[in-house]
């Protein structure tokens, strides 16, 4: 039982668990090309994966205990000299001169002390042991904001339009506008961003794939988009029979989508001619509507706004057009937890890059003349373009 914990804190057992985790995803891989699509959106993974990352968190915290009592000690500004063993051992000729020394050992990057003895000690990569500390611990926010991802992560979303209001993380916002712009070579919608504005008279802007934060855990982003025309239908009398607005999926252009009229047994189909409008002009575009009886077409034409199209004795015209923008709301708690987690690692690897712990230790020359330099830690044998004796 004594020796369990070292065990569990060895880098053997990390390798195994890491091969295992590695041979799971790659058995879900082969599974997910070779059985049918349900079963795998359906299914949950094996209960073994969901025992390794467990196992890992369990190593990595067996190792971090072991190290913490070392971490003070390859901390510390003091020397290790005379608390270890030195990696190797070497008879130099050096003039014993505080600067020509100096010079030449901060030459190879260490930071150079004058002991009371009147030895040399130099030291570098201070902090390397600290980035060990933190990358491991990294993984421990990581786990847990993933966890709280999984479970506590919500997503809600809705069409909307200039004018609506929506209510996110107990703040209500207006959607001043939704603006499409177009791309270079053709006047076609390329891109779709949202302006909101706050009655305390802030602003933000919406775009796709770029989510605005409103708290921590909670930010705004903009999905899809399409055009919402506004349609009247008008009989012989020149009365309004039906009014109405709708979000059309019918970005990009020549999407087709239609809508059913709700005073007529009539169903009409659209598709946005985006690609025909003028620069600028693209929430105004030109709409090839056909209008349908079941399976029978009774009218098809191309509509601006102010058109109107005729069928059984009803007009059907678009009084205008307008963009409308998905807008999604997530609030996800971990994603807090998995930044700090990262933050956390990648500055662990920053001061872990260039390697452990250093020292040199430069003795005062014996009665030969020759002085001893030994190593320490990760130190590596120098060279020092002087006299040499044999490494010890």
């Amino acid at each position: 039982m004594k020796a369990l914990p070292g065990w569990l804190a060895s880098w053997k057992l990390s390798a195994a668990l890491l091969l295992l985790a590695a041979l799971c995803y790659l058995f879900r891989v082969i599974w997910s090309t070779s059985a049918p699509a349900p079963p795998i959106a359906d299914g949950d993974p094996p209960l073994i994966c969901w025992l390794i990352y467990p196992a890992l968190l369990l190593n990595a915290g067996f190792c971090l205990w072991r190290r913490l009592p070392l971490l003070g000690r390859d901390l510390s500004a003091r020397p290790i000299a005379g608390r270890c063993a030195h990696r190797w051992e070497l008879k130099v000729s050096v003039p014993m001169d505080a600067s020509a020394t100096t010079a030449m050992l901060r030459r190879l990057g260490y930071r150079i002390e004058r002991c009371d003895d009147g030895s040399y000690w130099g030291l570098r990569r201070r902090w390397s042991a600290l980035g060990s500390f933190l990358s491991h611990a990294a993984l421990f926010p990581i786990a847990f904001g993933l966890l709280t991802t999984s479970t506590v992560r919500r997503e809600t979303s809705a069409r909307a339009v200039a004018g609506d209001s929506l209510t996110v993380a107990q703040q209500r916002f207006r959607v001043d506008e939704i603006t499409p712009a177009s791309g270079r070579d053709r006047p076609r919608v390329t891109a779709v961003q949202a302006a909101l504005g706050s009655p305390d008279g802030g602003r933000l802007t919406a775009h796709v794939n770029r989510p605005r934060w409103l708290s921590p855990g909670t930010f705004i982003r903009l999905g899809g988009s399409g055009y919402a025309p506004r349609f009247q239908l008008i009989n012989r009398a020149g009365r309004t029979v039906e009014s109405a607005e709708v979000k059309l999926s019918a970005i990009p252009a020549s999407a087709r989508d239609s809508f059913q009229l709700q005073r007529s047994p009539h169903r009409v189909y659209v598709k946005v001619l985006a690609e025909k409008a003028e620069e600028g002009d693209l929430i105004r575009p030109a709409l090839h509507t056909e209008v349908y009886r079941g399976s029978l077409k009774l009218a098809e034409g191309k509509l601006v706004p102010g058109v109107g199209l005729e069928f059984e004795g009803l007009t059907l015209l678009f009084s205008e057009v307008r963009c409308w923008g998905e807008l999604i709301v997530v609030h996800d708690p971990g994603v807090p937890l998995l930044f700090f987690g990262l933050l956390l690692g990648l500055s662990g690897l920053l001061l872990r890059v260039r390697g452990r712990r250093a020292e040199l230790l430069l003795s005062p020359p014996d009665e030969g003349g020759r002085c001893t330099l030994r190593g320490y830690g990760d130190s590596t044998l120098p060279a020092l373009g002087v006299g040499r004796g044999g490494a010890g």
